[in-house]
């Protein structure tokens, strides 16, 4: 992916992670990675949510802002609680938010991890841009949960992530007990 489209990525979802500002969600996955690592590229932004009044609050201003709400096979599905919108940007390029209400289930091993648990070892810091200069404070699940979390999923960019951000680690006890 080149730099301009990372670039282009990574302004739409800060943009769209600003207009969500007054609602309640933790952001996990790639985009999580990127607060506590090198950047990467994810094709998404993944937010866990507890409940669908907030899904209702949130549905709403993506749509507002351009979004579309995307309709996914289940196989492709982290759980029945997800939903996927999607926003075209330029030249047929596209951002995504997926969203996971109660909870996350990674869909290789069927591990569940509950909202509540994500909102617990979350917390709110300052995620900056990698390739714009915005910043914004936001809930980001905790770096030893989310080593937890991908650990579990063990995919390769899951491998990375956790290789990127093991040295920064601060309990590790917790995470091997976990």
């Amino acid at each position: 992916m080149s730099k301009d489209l990372f670039s282009l990525r990574e302004h739409e979802i800060f943009r769209t992670l600003k207009a969500l500002s007054g609602c309640e969600f933790v952001i996990i996955g790639g985009y999580a990675a990127n607060a506590y690592a090198l950047p990467r590229f994810s094709v998404d932004c993944d937010i866990v949510i507890k409940n669908e009044n907030e899904l209702k609050k949130i549905e709403k201003i993506l749509l507002s802002i351009g979004y579309e709400k995307e309709t996914l096979p289940k196989e492709v599905q982290y759980s029945s609680s997800f939903s996927r919108y999607k926003k075209r940007i330029e030249n047929n390029f596209a951002v995504s938010i997926d969203i996971l209400i109660h909870k996350v289930t990674d869909r290789a091993t069927g591990a569940e991890f509950e909202a509540e648990w994500v909102f617990k070892h979350s917390e709110k810091i300052h995620f900056k841009g990698k390739t714009i200069t915005e910043e914004l404070k936001l809930s980001i699940i905790s770096i030893d949960a989310l080593i937890v979390m991908k650990s579990v999923a063990c995919r390769a960019t899951d491998i990375r992530d956790i290789f990127m951000m093991a040295p920064n680690a601060k309990d590790k006890a917790w995470i091997k007990s976990e």
